[in-house]
């Protein structure tokens, strides 16, 4: 949400993380890694 609040996707560097615990401890998990380019409104 930008400061208009407006909700948006921000371009940027993203990390997904799916599993059964919080990154960085023992519990099974997948991840990757992204980067969107742009900038897309959400609608309301």
């Amino acid at each position: 949400m930008n400061e208009a609040g407006d909700r948006l996707i921000e371009p940027g560097a993203y990390e997904l993380v799916i599993g059964d615990g919080q990154p960085q401890t023992q519990a099974a998990t997948t991840s990757a890694q992204f980067t969107i380019d742009g900038e897309q409104k959400l609608p309301e």
